[in-house]
């Protein structure tokens, strides 16, 4: 099996091949997806509660990709279908406020959150090449709010706890992560959020609410 004579499947096996896996890290692993998974479909029921309600309208971003070239497939008629990662995704979600928060002052203002889950509490979230933070995506949420003033939000379950980082803080991870000074973002810089009902579809994960408060404290620190 050649780079130049594999399916996509094959390709990913051979990129992977290496060292044996330890055992451990891969349950760990596992769980951990799992985890993630679990949380982002409650994200999506809360998402849908703020398109009901007019609060915001959030889309979970693709994964972006391109064609896998065709000296990599067995059957160059795959070429349309396989694909590989173009570029790494800065945020898990993207989207912009409605008429309801503020009295309508937020309406059309992008929001930009990336989210991550942790089976057990932890005092810190690393950052690193291998998660579970990534510093592009640490970077990619400091300069939306930086250069372009994004309400952005990394959002935490901590074990049994539920947290929100905002722009100010991002900003001030970012540039420690970028000259080295840390390699985590400790949980003191979370805000807490409620999981509680805004409509009639019950209990949703309600991190917007620390976000649209920390841009009513923007609004009266600038009047």
């Amino acid at each position: 099996m050649t780079q130049d004579a594999m399916t996509s499947a094959e390709f990913l096996t051979f990129q992977a091949a290496g060292r044996p896996k330890d055992p451990q890290r891969v349950i760990a692993g596992t769980n951990a997806r799992a985890g993630g998974e679990d949380f982002e479909r409650a994200l999506d029921q809360a998402h849908a509660a703020y398109l009901a309600t007019g609060t915001a309208s959030m889309d979970r971003l693709p994964v972006p990709t391109s064609p896998m070239p065709v000296s990599w497939l067995r059957d160059g008629k795959m070429k349309g279908i396989s694909r590989m990662l173009a570029r790494k995704q800065g945020f898990d979600f993207y989207g912009s406020m409605g008429a309801r928060p503020l009295g309508g002052r937020l309406i059309g203002r992008a929001v930009a959150m990336e989210s991550k889950a942790t089976r057990d509490f932890k005092p810190s979230l690393g950052i690193g090449d291998k998660g579970p933070l990534r510093s592009h995506q640490v970077q990619a949420l400091a300069e939306k709010y930086g250069q372009f003033g994004t309400m952005v939000a990394l959002v935490w379950r901590n074990g049994s706890e539920r947290g929100v980082m905002l722009g100010p803080d991002l900003v001030d991870a970012w540039q420690r992560v970028r000259l080295g000074v840390v390699k985590s973002v400790s949980w003191k810089g979370f805000r807490p959020y409620p999981v509680h009902a805004i409509d009639a579809g019950g209990p949703i994960e309600d991190w917007l609410s620390p976000v649209i408060a920390h841009a009513g404290e923007q609004e009266t620190s600038d009047e």
